[in-house]
């Protein structure tokens, strides 16, 4: 289980690091935190993998209807290279998008932040070897590199095929519900984590 989940997340990061089309990147990203929670399992750390599943699940689904919308809502195609600038004509979406890259990213204390962290320093104080803990963190760290491409095509890209504008009925049937994820990629991390800590990491902390 521990070389599987280690090719799952190389190869699934490189695939998003090199993939145009804005839904492959973001189901690149799921195949990847899927290795890590299986990662977890293989070390024995059920509740760990149980929290990083639940905090993932918060701004992975806002990922994925942003970049719904970003499509129906205006630029009508799926590559990352034609989306860039909509921060004029959808600024909410694209606002929600880049909270939900930055909590794929593990940026500190968003909802990412939290998981990968405690993931971390379970590896470092395993005494799995130096090599080990390098190699996870390089896999981890391509994260960041395809959630910062992302963030890069969003607001300096390309302008796309025309402006994209989500209006009427269709705003508020999907503001309301996105807006509700988009606070639980914002604060859902340090929420599950006061309610919900690994009794590994009450042992570390003792």
């Amino acid at each position: 289980m521990l070389g599987l989940s280690f090719i799952t997340i190389l190869v699934s990061g490189l695939g998003a690091c090199y993939e145009r089309d804005i839904k492959k990147v973001i189901a690149f990203s799921t195949l990847s935190q899927l290795g890590v929670i299986i990662f977890a399992l293989s070390l024995g750390l059920e509740e760990l993998a149980f929290f990083h599943l639940l905090r993932h699940a918060l701004f992975k689904s806002l990922l994925f209807l942003c970049a719904s919308l970003y499509i129906h809502g205006g630029v009508d195609q799926q590559d990352t290279r034609g989306i860039g600038q909509q921060l004029n004509s959808m600024p909410i979406i694209s606002c929600y998008i880049l909270a939900a890259n930055l909590a794929l990213a593990g940026f500190p204390f968003i909802s990412g932040f939290y998981s990968k962290d405690l993931i971390i320093e379970v590896v470092e104080f395993a005494g799995m070897g130096v090599g080990f803990y390098y190699l996870m963190m390089f896999a981890i760290l391509r994260t960041g590199v395809y959630s910062i491409r992302l963030i890069y095509y969003q607001y300096l890209g390309e302008l796309g095929t025309k402006s994209g504008l989500v209006r009427g009925e269709e705003a508020a049937l999907s503001f309301v519900p996105i807006g509700l994820l988009y606070l639980g990629a914002l604060i859902g991390g340090s929420a599950l984590r006061w309610a919900y800590i690994p009794p590994l990491y009450r042992g570390l902390r003792v």
